[in-house]
């Protein structure tokens, strides 16, 4: 049997048919529960050390950490279109689940540094 399949056909399982990109912020805060569990309960196994592992990835590049910011988020970015009809339509999952990345830790805390504070009053007419 052939492991593989052309990407332009691939057929998924049902149950992954109507899921949406998640960012990975979203991820962090999803995994957070069932790893607090595993680390209480002192288990170690090929798949506790997956979610381990998955759970500190996540963590890592974590931006937002507010439950209810990542919903506002979420709503944001699926209701939001582009200014043009020439860039596509509304945003892509992909799109969406990947602007996490681009967000700093000061944007998040509303913080700006002496530097910016400088380079934002140089910018304005």
């Amino acid at each position: 049997m052939e492991d593989h399949q052309d990407s332009a056909e691939l057929n998924f399982d049902p149950v992954w048919q109507k899921a949406q990109c998640l960012n990975i912020c979203e991820v962090e805060q999803l995994l957070r529960q069932p790893y607090a569990r595993l680390v209480e309960s002192g288990r170690s196994s090929a798949k506790t050390q997956c979610l381990e592992q998955s759970y500190k990835h996540a963590l890592r590049f974590s931006k937002i950490t507010d439950p209810e910011a990542l919903t506002e988020l979420r709503a944001a970015l699926e209701d939001w279109e582009p200014p043009t009809a020439a860039q596509g339509g509304k945003a892509t999952q992909f799109r969406d689940g990947s602007v996490s990345v681009i967000i700093t830790r000061e944007c998040e805390r509303g913080e700006v540094s002496d530097t910016e504070h400088v380079q934002i009053q140089r910018q304005r007419p």
